[in-house]
């Protein structure tokens, strides 16, 4: 991720040709197929103007950290249960493996994977959610 926020480098990496060729959207269950990833080295959780996105633009200036800032899938996983016939397990199934997905390496060297959590993602979450 290049961009200071998680749908800002999605929007970017879906202009790319190649990248348009693929489906857009995956079934949850693949997440279990991935091999392990990173496991997340610290949170970093957004108040307005606190200097959260500044914290994750400098973590991310090093080649060594994955920073995944405000993704809409990690701030949806938790609240799926009331959303719908999702069951306790299966979202906390579903939140875990996107931390893995996200902690999935792309470069030689990265070794510690940070994620950036909106104020609505911690404001709106149930008791089982990290916030």
């Amino acid at each position: 991720m290049t961009e200071p926020f998680f749908y800002e480098s999605v929007a970017l990496a879906m202009t790319r040709p190649f990248n348009m060729a693929f489906r857009r959207r995956r079934e949850a269950g693949i997440l279990a197929r991935l091999p392990p990833g990173l496991r997340p080295s610290g949170f970093i959780f957004h108040m307005t103007r606190c200097g959260s996105t500044l914290a994750a633009q400098i973590l991310a200036a090093s080649p060594r950290n994955i920073v995944i800032s405000e993704a809409a899938p990690l701030q949806a996983a938790p609240q799926a249960e009331s959303h719908g016939p999702a069951s306790a397990e299966r979202c906390a199934a579903w939140f875990g493996g996107l931390f893995n997905a996200y902690g999935q390496t792309c470069q030689a060297g990265q070794a510690r994977l940070f994620v950036k959590f909106s104020a609505s993602s911690c404001a709106t979450t149930t008791s089982r959610a990290p916030c």
